[in-house]
Protein backbone atom coordinates (compact mmCIF):
# COMPACT_ATOMS: atom_id res chain seq x y z
CA UNK A 1 0.00 0.00 0.00
CA UNK A 2 1.27 3.12 -0.82
CA UNK A 3 1.40 5.90 1.96
CA UNK A 4 2.07 9.65 1.29
CA UNK A 5 4.77 10.85 3.77
CA UNK A 6 6.14 14.27 2.03
CA UNK A 7 6.20 16.67 -0.59
CA UNK A 8 8.63 19.82 -1.44
CA UNK A 9 8.11 22.10 -4.19
CA UNK A 10 9.51 25.60 -5.06
CA UNK A 11 8.44 27.34 -8.19
CA UNK A 12 11.28 27.92 -10.91
CA UNK A 13 10.26 31.78 -11.30
CA UNK A 14 11.52 32.48 -7.61
CA UNK A 15 14.70 30.28 -7.90
CA UNK A 16 16.15 32.11 -10.30
CA UNK A 17 15.36 35.13 -9.01
CA UNK A 18 16.71 34.41 -5.57
CA UNK A 19 20.45 34.77 -6.61
CA UNK A 20 19.03 38.64 -6.67
CA UNK A 21 18.38 38.42 -2.81
CA UNK A 22 19.68 39.11 0.43
CA UNK A 23 21.43 35.15 1.35
CA UNK A 24 18.50 35.42 4.15
CA UNK A 25 16.54 32.66 5.04
CA UNK A 26 13.61 32.86 6.96
CA UNK A 27 12.43 29.35 8.14
CA UNK A 28 9.28 28.43 10.22
CA UNK A 29 6.47 25.76 9.90
CA UNK A 30 2.72 25.59 10.95
CA UNK A 31 0.32 22.96 11.68
CA UNK A 32 -2.66 21.82 9.24
CA UNK A 33 -6.09 21.57 10.47
CA UNK A 34 -7.86 19.82 7.33
CA UNK A 35 -8.54 16.36 7.38
CA UNK A 36 -4.95 15.47 6.58
CA UNK A 37 -2.66 16.51 9.31
CA UNK A 38 0.97 17.17 9.13
CA UNK A 39 2.96 20.56 9.12
CA UNK A 40 3.41 23.16 5.92
CA UNK A 41 7.10 24.09 6.00
CA UNK A 42 7.93 27.03 4.55
CA UNK A 43 11.19 29.47 3.66
CA UNK A 44 10.93 32.81 2.88
CA UNK A 45 13.81 35.30 1.63
CA UNK A 46 14.10 39.15 1.63
CA UNK A 47 14.73 41.13 -1.27
CA UNK A 48 16.66 44.51 -1.96
CA UNK A 49 13.80 46.62 -1.00
CA UNK A 50 13.25 44.38 2.04
CA UNK A 51 10.05 43.22 0.92
CA UNK A 52 9.27 39.14 1.97
CA UNK A 53 10.47 36.50 -1.06
CA UNK A 54 8.52 33.47 -1.10
CA UNK A 55 11.11 30.62 -1.89
CA UNK A 56 9.97 27.05 -0.77
CA UNK A 57 7.61 24.84 0.38
CA UNK A 58 7.23 21.52 1.94
CA UNK A 59 4.34 19.33 3.81
CA UNK A 60 6.03 16.75 6.38
CA UNK A 61 4.76 14.60 9.23
CA UNK A 62 6.08 17.04 11.90
CA UNK A 63 8.73 19.39 13.38
CA UNK A 64 11.70 16.81 13.78
CA UNK A 65 14.82 17.03 13.12
CA UNK A 66 14.30 14.30 9.93
CA UNK A 67 11.78 16.83 8.45
CA UNK A 68 13.73 19.64 8.52
CA UNK A 69 17.06 17.93 7.49
CA UNK A 70 15.18 16.64 4.60
CA UNK A 71 14.06 20.22 4.03
CA UNK A 72 16.92 21.61 4.15
CA UNK A 73 18.78 19.35 2.16
CA UNK A 74 16.11 19.77 -0.56
CA UNK A 75 16.82 23.02 -0.71
CA UNK A 76 20.38 22.67 -1.27
CA UNK A 77 19.54 20.25 -3.96
CA UNK A 78 17.15 21.71 -6.04
CA UNK A 79 17.08 26.01 -4.96
CA UNK A 80 20.70 27.01 -3.73
CA UNK A 81 23.72 26.29 -3.47
CA UNK A 82 24.73 30.20 -2.46
CA UNK A 83 27.28 30.06 0.09
CA UNK A 84 27.33 31.84 2.90
CA UNK A 85 23.70 31.90 3.66
CA UNK A 86 21.89 33.40 7.06
CA UNK A 87 19.00 30.94 8.33
CA UNK A 88 16.96 32.68 10.60
CA UNK A 89 14.28 30.47 12.88
CA UNK A 90 13.03 30.22 16.31
CA UNK A 91 15.16 27.69 18.65
CA UNK A 92 13.33 24.50 17.72
CA UNK A 93 15.72 21.62 18.72
CA UNK A 94 14.76 20.45 15.59
CA UNK A 95 16.00 23.03 13.57
CA UNK A 96 19.18 23.55 15.59
CA UNK A 97 20.03 19.65 14.98
CA UNK A 98 19.16 19.44 11.43
CA UNK A 99 21.50 23.01 10.76
CA UNK A 100 24.38 21.15 12.77
CA UNK A 101 24.44 18.28 10.52
CA UNK A 102 27.16 18.72 7.60
CA UNK A 103 24.99 16.17 5.33
CA UNK A 104 21.96 19.12 5.31
CA UNK A 105 24.60 21.92 3.81
CA UNK A 106 23.64 24.56 5.82
CA UNK A 107 26.48 23.87 8.77
CA UNK A 108 29.31 26.74 9.37
CA UNK A 109 30.60 27.90 7.61
CA UNK A 110 28.75 27.05 4.54
CA UNK A 111 25.66 28.85 6.43
CA UNK A 112 25.49 30.30 10.05
CA UNK A 113 22.13 30.00 12.17
CA UNK A 114 20.36 32.97 13.78
CA UNK A 115 17.48 33.52 16.32
CA UNK A 116 14.30 35.17 15.93
CA UNK A 117 14.31 37.78 18.71
CA UNK A 118 11.10 38.31 18.68
CA UNK A 119 10.44 34.23 19.53
CA UNK A 120 13.19 34.50 22.04
CA UNK A 121 12.16 37.48 23.55
CA UNK A 122 8.10 35.90 23.90
CA UNK A 123 9.91 32.74 25.51
CA UNK A 124 11.81 34.97 27.98
CA UNK A 125 8.61 36.47 29.13
CA UNK A 126 7.06 32.64 29.56
CA UNK A 127 9.96 32.40 31.38
CA UNK A 128 10.29 34.77 33.75
CA UNK A 129 6.70 36.02 33.81
CA UNK A 130 7.66 39.66 33.54
CA UNK A 131 6.52 41.73 29.92
CA UNK A 132 9.72 44.11 30.77
CA UNK A 133 12.07 41.83 30.98
CA UNK A 134 10.68 40.50 27.36
CA UNK A 135 11.18 44.72 26.12
CA UNK A 136 14.26 45.30 27.64
CA UNK A 137 15.88 42.22 25.97
CA UNK A 138 14.81 43.36 22.57
CA UNK A 139 16.62 46.28 23.64
CA UNK A 140 19.69 44.78 23.79
CA UNK A 141 19.05 42.45 20.63
CA UNK A 142 18.96 45.60 18.73
CA UNK A 143 21.94 47.38 20.03
CA UNK A 144 24.78 48.08 17.65
CA UNK A 145 27.45 49.70 19.95
CA UNK A 146 29.12 47.49 22.80
CA UNK A 147 29.32 50.01 25.21
CA UNK A 148 25.60 50.67 25.65
CA UNK A 149 25.22 46.72 24.88
CA UNK A 150 27.18 45.69 27.90
CA UNK A 151 25.18 48.96 30.29
CA UNK A 152 21.48 46.81 29.24
CA UNK A 153 23.09 43.33 30.04
CA UNK A 154 24.40 44.42 32.96
CA UNK A 155 21.04 46.64 33.98
CA UNK A 156 18.95 43.22 33.05
CA UNK A 157 21.53 41.58 35.50
CA UNK A 158 20.83 44.36 38.59
CA UNK A 159 16.98 44.00 38.09
CA UNK A 160 16.43 39.69 37.37
CA UNK A 161 19.30 37.40 37.71
CA UNK A 162 16.83 34.81 36.45
CA UNK A 163 16.61 36.88 32.96
CA UNK A 164 20.28 37.34 32.64
CA UNK A 165 20.77 33.73 32.75
CA UNK A 166 18.21 32.79 30.29
CA UNK A 167 20.06 34.91 28.19
CA UNK A 168 23.15 34.43 28.87
CA UNK A 169 22.42 30.55 28.04
CA UNK A 170 22.07 31.45 24.03
CA UNK A 171 25.13 32.53 22.41
CA UNK A 172 25.39 36.46 21.32
CA UNK A 173 26.06 35.76 18.02
CA UNK A 174 22.87 33.76 17.49
CA UNK A 175 19.97 37.28 18.45
CA UNK A 176 22.77 40.20 19.52
CA UNK A 177 22.79 42.57 16.41
CA UNK A 178 26.54 43.93 17.38
CA UNK A 179 27.82 40.27 17.82
CA UNK A 180 26.27 39.31 14.32
CA UNK A 181 28.96 40.21 12.21
CA UNK A 182 26.76 41.35 9.44
CA UNK A 183 25.62 37.77 8.89
CA UNK A 184 21.96 38.73 9.13
CA UNK A 185 21.53 42.25 7.40
CA UNK A 186 20.22 43.50 9.95
CA UNK A 187 17.51 41.26 9.89
CA UNK A 188 16.25 39.86 13.53
CA UNK A 189 13.05 38.79 13.51
CA UNK A 190 11.06 36.38 11.47
CA UNK A 191 7.79 38.65 11.03
CA UNK A 192 8.96 38.50 6.76
CA UNK A 193 7.64 35.08 7.28
CA UNK A 194 4.77 35.59 9.00
CA UNK A 195 3.69 38.12 6.95
CA UNK A 196 3.60 36.02 4.35
CA UNK A 197 1.95 33.33 6.44
CA UNK A 198 -1.47 35.88 5.66
CA UNK A 199 -1.04 35.51 2.32
CA UNK A 200 -1.37 31.69 2.65
CA UNK A 201 -4.36 32.24 4.88
CA UNK A 202 -7.05 29.48 4.62
CA UNK A 203 -4.30 26.83 3.07
CA UNK A 204 -4.04 24.82 6.16
CA UNK A 205 -7.62 23.68 5.96
CA UNK A 206 -7.19 22.21 2.25
CA UNK A 207 -6.51 19.22 0.83
CA UNK A 208 -2.81 18.34 -0.03
CA UNK A 209 -2.86 18.62 -3.95
CA UNK A 210 -5.60 21.80 -3.39
CA UNK A 211 -3.00 23.72 -1.00
CA UNK A 212 -0.10 22.91 -3.28
CA UNK A 213 -2.43 24.39 -6.06
CA UNK A 214 -3.19 27.09 -4.12
CA UNK A 215 0.46 28.58 -3.09
CA UNK A 216 0.60 28.90 -7.06
CA UNK A 217 -1.87 31.09 -7.55
CA UNK A 218 -1.23 32.80 -4.04
CA UNK A 219 2.44 33.58 -4.71
CA UNK A 220 1.24 34.75 -8.71
CA UNK A 221 -1.14 37.26 -7.05
CA UNK A 222 1.63 38.50 -4.59
CA UNK A 223 4.13 39.12 -6.81
CA UNK A 224 1.49 40.94 -9.59
CA UNK A 225 0.36 42.92 -6.94
CA UNK A 226 3.51 43.92 -5.83
CA UNK A 227 4.04 44.46 -9.75
CA UNK A 228 1.27 47.19 -10.02
CA UNK A 229 2.66 48.70 -6.92
CA UNK A 230 5.90 49.35 -8.13
CA UNK A 231 4.61 50.55 -11.67
CA UNK A 232 1.97 52.80 -10.33
CA UNK A 233 4.47 54.41 -7.60
CA UNK A 234 7.06 54.85 -11.03
CA UNK A 235 3.95 56.52 -12.91
CA UNK A 236 3.49 59.04 -9.94
CA UNK A 237 7.03 59.76 -9.49
CA UNK A 238 7.30 61.16 -13.78
CA UNK A 239 3.84 62.53 -13.44
CA UNK A 240 5.32 65.28 -10.67
CA UNK A 241 8.51 65.36 -11.94
CA UNK A 242 9.51 69.08 -13.35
Amino acid sequence: MEVFERVFWAFKPCIDRFKHCMPVLSIDGTHLYGKYKGTLLVATSVDANFQVFPLAFAIVEGENTSSWSWFLSCIRVHVTGREGLCVISNRHGAIIAAMSNPDVGFHEPRAVHRFCVRHMASNLRTHVKNNNMRDRFKVVAYQRREKKFEEDMRSIGKSCVKSLEYIMDVPFHRWSLFHDASRRYGICTANFLETFNNVLKGARFLPIMSLVELTFHRVNKYFNTRRDSSLARRADRYAYSP
